[in-house]
């Protein structure tokens, strides 16, 4: 998915505890590895900080890593705070991506976002990326409410790309 010229979002789901994190971790190390990607890779494991579950504060962290890594900004623009504007400021950054600076986005558990900004809604989440852009996320597979957001993920990229993470069996592991 990483190389190839598919500009949605891929979308990782499976049941809880089926290794979904594990495979993000592992992806996420792969990435950074490659040095053929030259990438910069934003992975974020949502709900592993008080902090990390908040879309402002998810989207604002990824504003500022890559206003950090931009060489062409050298962080000059500041991040906004304010919704509207940080969503356009996360949109027109990921618009700079290049075949020399491609930016990866793995984001883990998208299920732990808290409710403010809709986040759980997922209307945040690009339906298509720009070129060089990719986005990674994962999502619980569940009845009820706790399936909702992955619901929706899967749901907004009906035809687009995705893996399910098939739990190990007692034998396997």
């Amino acid at each position: 998915y990483v190389s190839s010229a598919d500009n949605r979002p891929l979308v990782v789901y499976g049941k809880s505890g089926s290794g979904k994190t594990a495979l993000m971790a592992v992806a996420a190390g792969r990435i950074e590895a490659d040095r053929r990607l030259d990438a910069t890779l934003l992975a974020r494991f949502i709900g592993a900080t008080p902090a990390s579950s908040e879309i402002r504060t998810l989207i604002g962290s990824l504003c500022r890593q890559l206003a950090k890594e931009e060489k062409r900004d050298k962080g000059e623009r500041p991040v906004p705070a304010e919704w509207n504007e940080l969503y356009r400021d996360f949109r027109a950054r990921l618009a700079r991506a290049t075949a020399e600076e491609p930016i990866v986005m793995l984001h883990d558990a998208l299920d732990q976002l808290g409710t403010m900004d809709g986040a759980r809604e997922l209307q945040w989440l690009p339906d298509e990326l720009p070129d060089h852009a990719k986005l990674i996320v994962s999502v619980p597979e569940a009845d009820g409410p706790e399936g909702d957001c992955g619901r929706r993920a899967r749901n907004r990229q009906a035809e687009g790309p995705r893996v399910e993470v098939i739990p190990l069996s007692e034998k396997e592991g």
